[in-house]
């Protein structure tokens, strides 16, 4: 296996809790890259292959209402999503142990 570098700038006292491969979900495509959780935001960073994709704006964690792992015909897992304060928006995340991003996410935003 092999391991594409996806940067991520950080910000000043700002630092990395979680990062791993995912698929963002974007106006019916599927587009694969890394999600980084640090301890200000949620960054995803397409796969370089996604080269011609529009540029995705960090989530700032205080805009964070919810986070749901939604579920199909009551079986399959679908990733996790994401409810914005402002109700403007989901997002929609395929993680790899979904219950664990949750759960960093919610601390994260509870540690603000």
């Amino acid at each position: 296996m092999y391991d594409i570098v996806m940067h991520l700038a950080l910000h000043a006292a700002e630092y990395i809790i979680r990062k791993g491969y995912c698929r963002y979900f974007f106006h019916e495509e599927s587009i694969g890259g890394m999600l980084y959780l640090t301890n200000n935001r949620l960054c995803f960073r397409p796969h370089p292959i996604h080269r011609d994709t529009p540029p995705i704006d960090d989530i700032v964690l205080g805009t964070i209402e919810d986070i749901i792992l939604p579920v199909k015909l009551g079986i399959f897992s679908q990733g996790i999503r994401l409810i914005l304060r402002d109700k403007s928006d989901t997002i929609a995340f395929t993680v790899w142990r979904r219950k664990i991003w949750q759960k960093a996410i919610k601390m994260a935003c509870l540690s603000l």
